[in-house]
């Protein structure tokens, strides 16, 4: 039993490190209240300044469907909150406990939207929308909202881009524009972003994303697609699903406006679902509550707690990691989890040549990272011609380009070290038009310049003579030599058949040996790798004297 200021918890609802809610009795009484407490922690300040910032705000709110707090109560360093009970359970027990059907799924969706609806009509922002926060009274099915402890109220025009420590919120259901790496305000989209986490996390049984920290989390906000399975696309009604990705989109200007446009879609999914299909039961899976980290209590916004948790994992690499390429590795995939990028180049300068170093992309939902060391022409013109730009004029570039919906966002920053260039970082988002925000540079070219400096070792290491390019001990016959010979004249392997007098299959089996040889998926990587280890050199070719 946990006592505090005279009151009794002997039934615990929900309990993490830092805060107990409870049903109460105070000393000497039978009347049962509903309790949140505060818990002895290293977040005991911050914790009990979401006790008064929840009771400052949802006790002032003239609207039903609240956990309406009725006092706060001092105990020592830590606070409680007493609420008017309402006899609910949050909506994951609600899920653990019942299946739920396509008709009563409707009328939840309907539920939650008009409740929503009406906290912004009254210039209210939740900013902690989640499986804990939304509760459900089991026998009348009303919907209320708790967990108050980061709301806004539009009408302070408090800086809700970052300016507060209380937007710290839980991590896996952040909106992208709440991580300081998108070019949006915070506004009611936020809370219709955390709401498609949250339906999508009871709908499914899981989280539309993983990630083992916010910076993690951060990153798959930003950049990595909602994925369903396949038995979830064929027992998931397809309007539904719609309702789920708009939700969802990492872009606000292509989520819904507003609760008012989410209500109706939700309505208009009831009329259009046949009677057969409505009594059809989802047999929901619940997850555990995720883990979001823990954050220091110092008065810091949100993206800037990303900013430093960035800082000291760069400085946990370079202390743990005894493996060079690994402490590269592991470092260019924090650098795009930090910038919220799907893709990234991190390009040096070498004797004047652009290489192209390091770079990771986002595929099947992971980070991969390799480490081409490839001549600038082995990418696209349009990729060559943005980063010879920046070469050039040693500016930052940032622009819209061409995504999978037709816009994205393109960062070219050039990495200044002694007040030289060394290199360049390339990052696109093609998820959202507006990723890439200038708050987040100062710690880019930091890590880009930690990256720099290991690839500069690790060249040294793997030339220590620093002489001319080798063939590093790849050896290639007479007749792979011609082919990529060949290859970098441009010929095709019809026509390097037709040169050589065999047959196209034959040029076919030799690319595959030279692909593997090479380590290399392309042909234009094969080419410029043969170029890198000198095997088009003269002497090192057929045609050669």
């Amino acid at each position: 039993m946990h006592t505090t200021a005279g009151y009794h918890m002997n039934e615990i609802i929900y309990e993490d490190p830092y805060i107990l809610i409870g049903h109460a009795y105070p000393k000497g009484s039978s009347r049962r209240m509903l309790m949140k407490m505060v818990k002895e922690s290293n977040r005991i300040v911050l914790e009990n300044a979401k006790i008064m910032n929840e009771y400052r705000i949802a006790s002032r709110l003239k609207m039903d469907g609240i956990l309406r707090p009725i006092l706060p109560i001092a105990n020592g360093e830590a606070m409680a909150l007493e609420y008017i009970p309402i006899n609910g359970v949050t909506l994951r027990r609600y899920f653990a406990m019942h299946q739920v059907s396509v008709s009563e799924w409707i009328q939840l969706g309907l539920r939650i939207s008009n409740l929503l609806l009406e906290l912004h009509r009254k210039q209210v922002l939740h900013l902690n929308i989640r499986p804990e926060t939304i509760l459900i009274q089991p026998t009348t099915k009303r919907v209320f909202f708790a967990g108050f402890g980061y709301a806004v109220p539009v009408s302070e025009k408090q800086d809700l881009n970052g300016g507060s420590a209380l937007l710290e919120a839980s991590p896996p259901y952040m909106s992208p524009e709440q991580t300081g790496r998108i070019n949006h305000r915070v506004d009611q989209r936020a809370d219709l972003y955390a709401l498609g986490v949250t339906l999508f996390e009871m709908l499914t049984g899981k989280l539309p994303f993983y990630a083992a920290d916010a910076l993690g989390w951060s990153h798959a906000h930003m950049a990595i697609p909602p994925v369903l399975s396949h038995d979830d696309v064929l027992r998931i009604p397809q309007s539904l699903l719609r309702i789920l990705f708009k939700l969802l989109a990492k872009d606000p200007e292509e989520r819904y406006q507003n609760a008012w446009e989410l209500r109706a879609d939700f309505a208009a999914m009831r009329a259009e679902v046949q009677p057969s299909f409505r009594d059809r039961m989802f047999p929901m899976g619940t997850s555990p509550i995720p883990s979001t980290g823990s954050f220091s209590e110092q008065p810091m916004s949100y993206p800037q707690i990303l900013d430093l948790a960035a800082i000291v994992q760069s400085s946990q690499i370079f202390g743990m990691e005894t493996d060079e390429l690994q402490v590269g590795r592991e470092l260019m995939s924090l650098i795009l989890k930090q910038a919220g990028a799907e893709k990234g180049w991190l390009l040096s300068v070498r004797n004047g040549e652009a290489i192209v170093e390091w770079t990771g992309e986002v595929k099947r939902d992971q980070l991969v990272v390799a480490r081409p060391c490839l001549p600038l022409e082995a990418c696209s013109e349009a990729e060559k011609s943005i980063v010879a730009d920046c070469l050039l004029s040693q500016a930052v570039s940032r622009s819209g380009g061409e995504g999978k919906k037709g816009k994205g966002s393109v960062l070219c920053l050039p990495i200044l070290i002694q007040e030289k260039i060394r290199g360049v970082l390339y990052l696109e988002n093609t998820l959202t038009p507006k990723a890439f925000v200038p708050e987040r540079f100062t710690v880019l070219h930091r890590l880009s310049s930690q990256v720099l400096y290991i690839t500069k070792y690790l060249a040294r290491a793997d030339n220590p003579h620093n002489g001319p390019a080798s063939d590093g001990g790849i050896s290639l016959t007479a007749r792979e030599k011609e082919i990529v010979h060949l290859m970098a004249a441009g010929l095709s392997n019809k026509e390097i058949a037709h040169q050589l007098i065999v047959a196209p299959e034959t040029v076919k089996a030799h690319m595959r040996n030279i692909y593997r040889k090479l380590k290399v998926k392309r042909r234009i990587e094969a080419v410029m790798r043969a170029k890198q280890l000198r095997l088009l050199d003269e002497q090192n070719t057929p045609f050669g004297g």
